[in-house]
């Protein structure tokens, strides 16, 4: 930050944090492209990056007081080490003043030693405690970092199912677009509603509805790859991102999904009654390089109505784009 003469400022460090954590592909790629200019960083510029990227407000108190609180890590740390430099430019000095007067004389060489020996000890006494309070402060950074991971994991996720919410969705599938285009490779977007949800919820409560959404969560998330994302998309309506997948390899990954469901049922927690008829609608369709994300998203929409309209339970895949 200090290299690009970026203020250290609260906002500032979140977006440096982020970036250097690797953990959102598409502001990495916006840093290093700033980074190929001369001075591109300016507080307004700073200031729209930060809005773009760190708009949740927990997270966003969440970052500023991490980073008031590593700053204040940090200047306690600069206070113990220029104190302990200062020690030693005084430990030195008198060491040089002590091998200056070595005397001739037998006799005093045993104050000269124990004075030695006390100015090592306090040395030695110095540095322990520098290295406690530098310990302190590398467990206080650490204990910082896994309160702000936290933090972002629950700002990424859906609280109710526990996969990534509509936020996370968002910025991934604008992040795996760009990566298609620059790769050339297939891009996949599915889209998941669950049949007759009303009906969960009329007739058995929004509790068993909850229970419902949680099923369908953890039974997607099983079928699906390391790579790709699986999320909340809104109310019963859940969307996955599918790079390096062709249509007809997206439309075969839909089928696998919406068969997951047949056969399966549900047990009620409170009253062990057992629910089936859980079914489950697709829409899919393949990224077209170029193609307006939000096109894209309303072709794999008109997609899933498509299979809800021809009677549910089927996998609809979107022509290409116009």
């Amino acid at each position: 930050m200090s290299d690009h003469l970026v203020t250290p400022t609260p906002d500032n460090f979140a977006i440096w944090y982020e970036y250097h954590s690797g953990l959102n592909p598409e502001l990495s790629h916006l840093i290093n492209l700033l980074l190929t200019r001369p001075r591109a960083f300016n507080e307004q510029l700073l200031s729209s990056i930060y809005q773009r990227f760190f708009v949740h407000a927990k997270e966003r108190a969440a970052l500023q007081d991490t980073a008031t609180r590593m700053m204040a890590v940090l200047q306690e740390v600069s206070g113990v080490v220029e104190a302990a430099s200062a020690d030693a430019d005084r430990n030195t000095t008198s060491l040089r003043e002590t091998s200056r007067s070595i005397p001739t004389e037998a006799a005093a060489l045993p104050a000269l030693i124990a004075r030695l020996r006390d100015e090592v000890q306090e040395m030695a006494a110095r540095s322990a405690r520098l290295g406690d309070h530098l310990v302190g402060a590398v467990e206080r950074i650490q204990a910082l970092e896994r309160s702000l991971h936290a933090v972002q994991r629950d700002a990424a996720t859906d609280s109710l199912t526990g996969l990534s919410n509509r936020r996370t969705f968002d910025a991934r599938l604008r992040a795996a677009a760009g990566m298609a285009m620059n790769s050339g490779e297939a891009l996949s977007l599915v889209f998941l509603d669950i049949d007759h949800f009303k009906r969960f919820n009329d007739t058995w409560g929004h509790q068993v509805g909850d229970q419902v959404l949680r099923l369908v969560a953890a039974t997607l998330n099983a079928q699906i790859r390391p790579s790709d994302l699986a999320a909340r998309y809104g109310g019963e309506e859940f969307g996955v991102i599918l790079p390096t997948t062709p249509p007809q390899d997206a439309v075969e990954v839909g089928d696998r999904i919406r068969r997951s469901f047949e056969g399966k049922r549900l047990v009620v927690r409170n009253s062990g009654q057992t629910i089936d008829g859980l079914t489950v609608s697709i829409g899919v369709a393949c990224y077209d390089p170029g193609e307006a994300l939000d096109g894209w998203i309303a072709r794999a929409d008109k997609a899933l109505y498509a299979a809800k309209a021809a009677g549910r339970n089927r996998v609809v895949i979107s022509a290409a784009a116009a």
